[in-house]
């Protein structure tokens, strides 16, 4: 019986680390070549297709306000997010195909190619 129950521990790790974010309960989608056009209501129209949304955030510039061609939707369950990544992913909107995957946290994200921290000095200059 405990062999079993370990054999059972050793499949769901397995599990959880190739299936990735979506099968531990991520439900946070990244959306990328949105239109610049695309509101939050033609975003939600779109994915409660496959589910019930809970927030669907269109990202814009700081400065001009404009839409910077993506955005985050968080669907209410994770097998509601997997469903709308089957169904979305690759599909044209609007005249764009769109990407769509699990959205990863800024710690969990690999560094930006050429970007690296800057270092204080380890003397004064002057």
């Amino acid at each position: 019986m405990k062999s079993l129950l370990r054999l059972i521990a050793i499949a769901f790790a397995a599990a959880m680390l190739f299936a990735g974010p979506a099968l531990a309960g991520n439900t946070k989608l990244f959306v990328s070549n949105l239109p610049f056009a695309t509101s939050s209501a033609d975003l939600r129209n779109a994915f409660s297709a496959y589910g019930t949304v809970q927030d669907a955030s269109i990202m814009t510039d700081k400065v001009t306000g404009k839409p910077r061609g993506f955005a985050y939707v968080t669907m209410s369950d994770s097998s509601e997010a997997e469903a709308a990544i089957t169904g979305l992913n690759g599909k044209d909107f609007n005249g764009r195909i769109l990407e769509v995957k699990t959205a990863v946290s800024r710690e969990e994200s690999p560094p930006r190619a050429g970007h690296t921290p800057r270092k204080a000095p380890d003397r004064q200059r002057w």
